[in-house]
This record gives C-alpha cells, sequence and structure tokens, in this order.
C-alpha cells in the first residue's frame, strides 16, 4: 500500500492579486487529505476509486485503464473532474499506472468539502506525488488558478508565494505572530467556487491598471511577518480589504457584520468561505457574536495552522 498526504490552505493576503503576480502570504493547515493506494495483479486494468469525507463516502467511480472510461459512478459531475486530472497525469507520466491490474484508491479529507480549505488542490499534489509528476504542472494544465494553494498542499509552514512568467515561487515565511490568540477563522456557510470567482475577478480587473494595488498588496505581505503590534496588524489587514475591493468591485466582509467588536478580513474567494476576525474580546464572547448570526464553525489560529 502507498500513501500519500497533502495539506488544506488559506490564503491570507493577495486574493485575486496572486493571480497578477502580487506577493502572497499562504498559510497550510494542519487539515488536509490523504490517498491510499493498493494494487493486486488481475487480466484487466481498472481503478476502484472511493472518496470520503468526515461525513462519510463522497464519491464512489470505477475507470477502465488506460483510458480512464467511466464505467460505474455515483456522481458523474466529480467522476468527470477527477477524469480529467488523470488523463492528463497520465499524459505527463506514461509510466503511471502501466501495471495491469487492480487499483484500488481511497481519499479522506479531514474537513469538510465546503469550507474551500482545498479538497481539489490536495487531490491533485497527492495525485501529482503518487504520479510523480509536477502538482503545478497538473494543476494549471486542469483546474487553473494561481498555484498557491499546492504550494500550501506540499509545504508544512507559512510561505511567500507569487508568480512570475506564469512561474511559481515559494519562500518560507517567517510568520508567527505573538497575538495570535486573537486570531480567528469563521466559516461564513456558502462554498465560494474558486473558478467562477476568478473568471469574474478578471473580467472587471482586465478594465484596471493594478500596478499600484500589486505593488501595496506585495508590501503588505512582506510587513505582516514582521509585526508585534496586533493594532497595526489590524490596521494593515483594513488597509489590505479596501486595495481588494477597489480591484473587485466586491463589498468588505466587514459591513454584513457592522457591529463587531474588531477586525475582519475576507480569505480567498470574498463572499462566503472563511473569513479571519481580529478581537480583543474573549474567545467565548466572539463565538457568542457569531452564533447569534448562525454561524459557529470557528477555529483558533493555532488549531488549524500548520508551524515549524
Amino acid at each position: 500500500m502507498h500513501t500519500f498526504r497533502s495539506n488544506g490552505k488559506l490564503l491570507l493576503s493577495a486574493e485575486y492579486l496572486v493571480l497578477k503576480g502580487a506577493l502572497a502570504l499562504a498559510l497550510p493547515l494542519r487539515k488536509g487529505q490523504s490517498l491510499c493506494v493498493t494494487f493486486s495483479e488481475s487480466s484487466t486494468a481498472t481503478l476502484l476509486w472511493k472518496a470520503f469525507t468526515p461525513h462519510g463516502k463522497w464519491l464512489e467511480t470505477t475507470f477502465e485503464i488506460p483510458s480512464f472510461k467511466i464505467v460505474e459512478t455515483d456522481d458523474v459531475q466529480k467522476s468527470l473532474l477527477l477524469q480529467k486530472i488523470l488523463r492528463v497525469a497520465k499524459l505527463q507520466n506514461t509510466d503511471f499506472l502501466i501495471e495491469k491490474g487492480t487499483y484500488r484508491v481511497s481519499t479522506k479529507l479531514d474537513f469538510d468539502p465546503n469550507w474551500g480549505f482545498g479538497s481539489s488542490s490536495t487531490l491533485v499534489a497527492n495525485i501529482a506525488q503518487w504520479a510523480e509528476i509536477d502538482a503545478f504542472e497538473l494543476l494549471f494544465q486542469t483546474l487553473g488558478g494561481s498555484g498557491y494553494d499546492v504550494a500550501c498542499a506540499l509545504m508544512n509552514r507559512p510561505i511567500f508565494y507569487h508568480l512570475e512568467k506564469n512561474k511559481p515561487f515559494i519562500s518560507c515565511a517567517d510568520f508567527d505572530p505573538p497575538f495570535s490568540e486573537k486570531l480567528f477563522f469563521v466559516y461564513l456557510g456558502e462554498k465560494q467556487h474558486s473558478g467562477t470567482s476568478i473568471r469574474t475577478f478578471e473580467l472587471f480587473a482586465n478594465e484596471k491598471d493594478l500596478r499600484n494595488e500589486i505593488t501595496e498588496v506585495s508590501e503588505i505581505s512582506e510587513k505582516l511577518v514582521s509585526i508585534s503590534d496586533f493594532d497595526e496588524f489590524c490596521s494593515l489587514m483594513n488597509r489590505h480589504e479596501q486595495l481588494i475591493a477597489s480591484c473587485t468591485g466586491q463589498t468588505p466582509v466587514a459591513a454584513r457584520f457592522p457591529d463587531f467588536d474588531g477586525t475582519l478580513k475576507s480569505l480567498g474567494a470574498w463572499g462566503g468561505d472563511f473569513a479571519l476576525a481580529l478581537s480583543r474580546q474573549p474567545e467565548t464572547a466572539l463565538r457568542n457574536y457569531f452564533s447569534t448570526h448562525g454561524l459557529h464553525t470557528i477555529f483558533r489560529y493555532n488549531e488549524i495552522v500548520l508551524g515549524e
């Protein structure tokens, strides 16, 4: 049996603008996805795939090899996406799945796929490890995006990430905020689809010159790792929200919670995944506040972010 594992992700800075070359600060998570493979010889080549979430089975499908024709499935759309990823992986490494027999794959997410922690990017990263190919090339040729999520999948501490001529650059970020007990991740309850968000942003951004915003957001990303003052950190988060709002035409998340005692910042695709809540109030008070808004999924920073 072979087992692979990749980390989930959250993007702390440069959402959307990371696609245009801005420097992003990204956070690999303790929650991720595993992929286990077993093989047995047989007269036919078949791939049996089962995917699980914390709520139970998410997908069960059978493929012929090497065509990856879907023989049987309980979810056509998910199987078609998986088929696309596997076909590209096979093109990138023709020795992948070359033995005749039955491959049994079981994947397991540590988190609800609606949270936006990277159910797709962790899958791509795991398949790339299994196929012994470049995870970024697999992502760019299948799902698209900036690639920061795949970088998080493969790293075990906060990172700086940016694109230069469509090539990913990753470096370790010494991000360990001394006020981490004041940082919380709040699930807003509305799953956002990265592909749709990216297309919407591209349509809006094509009409704007974003060079100044890219420069300032990159500077904010660099400053975040060296700040020891909580109020200064909050001020930078507020400025970052203003910049992204001007680039996307969207409304900052704070507008949804005008009486919140603290600072709120959107994470990733704006509108419904997670937000960062920064507050001096006790954790119990913060949880009670969001509970009155029907939001109960809240993580402490150190509870979920990986760090060495």
